[in-house]
């Protein structure tokens, strides 16, 4: 990203607009004047790429002195984004205490006062496994110590807590790696809560992202959280169009079993002109429709849709994603001018 150029993307709370300025004037903890371009350029991809509002506080750009940045996701988004998933069947999680009666796993997170905790575990459960994920993490691993030795405020307050959300978040993420790539809680890092700021910005107006500050030129006003209400979906990126296809390929599915899936299952999505409309697909959706074709569901879905009379195995011809009849292409799809990670 060029100078202070103003990035939008959506979020589920609706438009977000962001720029460099805005980051450094609005959005950091701690020393925002320490913070670096390039510390900020690294915020700004990972909440265009996961949808992250950081004027809803759910991710914070944290720098003091001359340490790296930290960057770390709000409380509530694993969880809240978990439970919108169509494969997430739910979760477990809880901490491992030590007794005289040796190791147990115990579900929430109370520790008696005869009991030594030491860890957290998580299990997650998909649609699409006969197993679930399951995590164990150690507490010695992740307590956090301030400067003089002592575990700080929150790990020294509540750390039954801290490390079954740190067990349930790792857990959450290796389940379903596209939602959470690259998001971290603040329990796995090393960061006190206390250095948060958490009071969320429901409105803020900033200069142009052209240069017209510095040049003398007019400026005009706009609003990161344009559209916050609206509920409008976010758009797929073309890396994930593409993702999508690369996996149809490998499951060596044909281009019209493609078809047939995807007029099936949403016949509404279509243009007049016959392309399927991946912007009117919902993150879930396309979560979905990767998982049947990485498990091999697409064949029974198939034979369904052609009642056993077709093959599958009949059509093996492999994908190119810009002969497929709904991926339009880059300009197509996400109009000119359009940032994707």
């Amino acid at each position: 990203m060029a100078g202070n150029q103003l990035v939008k993307y959506m979020t589920d709370h609706g438009e977000v607009q962001l720029s460099k300025d805005i980051v450094k004037q609005y959005l950091v903890s701690g020393d925002a004047d320490k913070v670096t371009d390039q510390e900020v350029t690294m915020f700004l991809n990972l909440c265009q790429y996961q949808g992250l509002n950081p004027f809803l506080r759910e991710a914070y750009l944290i720098k003091f002195g001359s340490s790296p940045a930290t960057i770390v996701v709000g409380k509530e988004v694993f969880t809240k984004r978990a439970s919108g998933i169509e494969l997430c069947k739910g979760w477990e999680a809880g901490v491992i205490v030590k007794s005289g009666k040796g190791l147990e796993y115990r579900a929430g997170s109370m520790v008696l006062e005869d009991e030594t905790l030491v860890g957290g575990w998580a299990k997650v459960h998909r649609s699409n496994w006969d197993q679930p994920i399951e995590i164990t993490a150690s507490l010695k691993e992740y307590i956090r110590y301030k400067n003089d030795g002592a575990p700080n405020r929150q790990w020294a307050s509540m750390p039954a807590t801290m490390i079954r959300k740190v067990a349930l978040v790792q857990a959450l993420r290796e389940a379903f790696p596209d939602r959470f790539q690259g998001m971290y809680s603040q329990e796995e890092m090393p960061v006190d809560e206390s250095q948060l700021n958490t009071t969320t910005i429901i409105d803020v107006s900033n200069e142009s992202e052209t240069s017209g500050k510095q040049s003398g030129g007019s400026t005009s006003t706009h609003s990161p959280q344009s559209g916050a209400q609206s509920g409008t979906r976010r758009p797929l990126s073309e890396a994930q169009v593409k993702r999508f296809y690369a996996i149809a390929n490998q499951s060596q599915a044909g281009e019209s079993v493609i078809k047939s899936i995807l007029e099936n299952r949403f016949p509404d999505r279509f243009t007049a002109d016959g392309k399927f409309d991946w912007n009117r697909i919902s993150r879930e959706e396309y979560d979905t429709l990767c998982s049947m074709f990485q498990d091999g569901s697409w064949q029974s879905e198939f034979n369904r849709i052609m009642n056993d009379e077709t093959e599958v195995g009949d059509i093996p011809t492999q994908v190119n994603p810009d002969d497929i009849p709904g991926f339009n292409g880059q300009n197509d799809l996400f109009g000119t001018g359009g940032e994707r990670l």
